[in-house]
């Protein structure tokens, strides 16, 4: 699965969502859109892979397959929860997902829990854990050859280096950033400016922040990256106010 739809390709996601495997897609591309559409999907595949099968017809989800369906949907689960603040449920239902991907030795899965995990732990404000599991998905990327998966983890590590180290984080990955940024896609698009906003924030250069910010808001939006197009908009009001314009900060 692809990390994010885009919302141009949601359409077709519907219209295959009449099988386990394509309400599953569909509820992945919704999980920040719509969560609770996305976690009734989840619940709907399972009803599906516990039906009995008619007499000699075969299931279509056995083993590892059908595993690899269930842990999905525990992350979708878990990604909703995380978004309703049920931190302690989320983080229960992530692990359960990431021992299943972990049993079954799929990447993908490992680098979307360990993604999560970060996200959760974020919350909670356990800097340390989402250090650590943002350099786990970023070894996961690393096997899977996925660059979109590996660049997203890179600009979230940059990112979260930025609050540390301002110095330091310029040192070690802007060159980096740079790179990526030449990549014309909305989810690393977001991503990366957010990085790049951030980093002129930190220099209290507030408007040049706003004018990365505002079309990663954007891009944020037609990727389903709902939980960056919150923060990229709080972040946005914040500058503004910065900037001595309470009127355009309460508009964000």
């Amino acid at each position: 699965m692809e990390l994010f739809t885009l919302e141009s390709e949601l359409p077709a996601l519907v219209h295959d969502a009449h099988h386990p495997q394509g309400l599953l897609a569909l509820a992945w591309a919704l999980r920040q859109r719509d969560h609770r559409k996305a976690m009734a999907l989840c619940e709907q595949v399972r009803h599906m892979l516990h039906q009995p099968q008619p007499e000699g017809q075969l299931p279509a989800f056995t083993g590892r397959a059908k595993d690899l369906v269930i842990a999905r949907a525990l992350l979708i689960e878990s990604e909703g929860r995380t978004l309703m603040g049920q931190l302690q449920r989320a983080e229960a239902l992530c692990a359960q997902a990431r021992g299943v991907f972990a049993s079954q030795q799929d990447a993908q899965g490992l680098y979307d829990s360990e993604l999560l995990r970060s996200l959760i732990a974020s919350d909670q404000g356990q800097i340390a854990v989402v250090r650590e599991s943002l350099e786990k998905a970023h070894a996961q990327a690393q096997t899977l050859e996925d660059p979109t998966r590996l660049a997203f983890a890179e600009a979230l590590m940059a990112r979260l280096a930025l609050f540390q180290d301002l110095h330091a984080a310029e040192h070690r990955w802007h060159a980096r950033i740079m790179q990526l940024s030449s990549i014309r896609h909305p989810v690393l698009s977001a991503a990366v400016a957010d990085y790049m906003g951030l980093r002129e924030g930190q220099r209290s250069r507030h408007l040049n922040a706003i004018k990365l910010w505002r079309p990663a808001f954007e891009s944020a939006l037609v990727s389903g990256q709902l939980r960056r197009a919150i923060t990229l908009a709080t972040n946005i009001g914040l500058s503004y106010n910065q900037l001595n314009e309470p009127d355009t900060a309460l508009k964000w």
